[in-house]
């Protein structure tokens, strides 16, 4: 969020969030408890490959 200057969480989640778990780029870190308020999420392999080819 501080790197897009998005101060609203929920739309956040909803614009980007979202979007990168359903190409599976992002993967939760506690998945059992989805509204956790301790949730964080993970780059997945899938998505540090995608990194890799937009460095390039």
């Amino acid at each position: 969020m501080e790197l897009t200057n998005w101060k609203d969480r929920t739309k956040f989640r909803n614009k980007y969030i979202k979007l990168f778990m359903e190409f599976e780029l992002l993967g939760m870190m506690i998945p059992d408890k989805p509204q956790s308020s301790r949730q964080k999420y993970q780059t997945t392999q899938k998505g540090n490959t995608f990194l890799k080819l937009l460095g390039k």
